[in-house]
């Protein structure tokens, strides 16, 4: 009867042991699944911000292209070089002159319902006679700030803005003359873009 009692002593406390274990063993697996997972997603998110990067400097046919992100409540803001975004087969000894031009693409993108607002803010002087054009709306203006861009976007839409501009060769007397002083007194031009958003319906 002893001998019995013992022996029962003995699987319980082996049973126990061993729930214990395969307890132990869960606990780990779903900690370290959990750990896998998580850094499956941390992984995931850097290699969307790199690729994110990539894209913003990434050029398509010569094009280079700026991302914004429009959803509610977001600001952005992009310092642009006017010589990063020339067709180079124009570019004369490395700076800006008449007879130049370039091309840029405004990138938005929203996961809500959003209404946009882009301005832009010149950083120096450009020269006079260079102009820009809205491709989508053919809207041509002498300072890129003029430019007309608003507008609504759909929540998990993407809107491309293409912007063209160019430094034409001017025909009269006075235009040659500015045309002259702009060539060697600007290097380079630069401005900002600025993209804001906010809730629309």
């Amino acid at each position: 009867m002893i001998k019995n009692v013992k022996s029962i002593k003995k699987y319980r406390i082996i049973s126990v042991v061993f729930i214990i274990t395969v307890l132990v063993l869960l606990i780990y697996k779903t900690s370290a699944f959990h750990k896998l997972y998580d850094d499956i997603l941390f992984f995931k998110f850097i290699d969307i911000e790199e690729n994110t990067k990539q894209k913003e400097i990434n050029k398509e046919n010569g094009t280079i292209e700026y991302i914004f992100d429009v959803s509610y409540k977001k600001t952005n803001e992009k310092n642009i070089s006017l010589l990063d975004t020339l067709k180079k087969e124009t570019l004369i000894e490395n700076m800006l002159a008449p007879g130049i031009e370039g091309e840029f693409n405004i990138i938005l993108m929203t996961n809500l319902d959003t209404k946009y607002q882009i301005k832009f803010n010149s950083k120096n002087v450009k020269p006079q006679n260079l102009k820009f054009k809205n491709l989508e709306t053919k809207e041509i203006v002498n300072n890129i700030q003029d430019l007309d861009l608003e507008g609504t976007l759909e929540r998990n839409t993407t809107k491309i803005i293409p912007i063209k501009w160019s430094w034409n060769y001017e025909n009269t007397k006075e235009g040659d003359l500015q045309d002259t002083i702009d060539g060697k007194n600007i290097k380079n031009y630069e401005f900002s873009i600025n993209a804001t958003g906010e809730k629309w319906r």
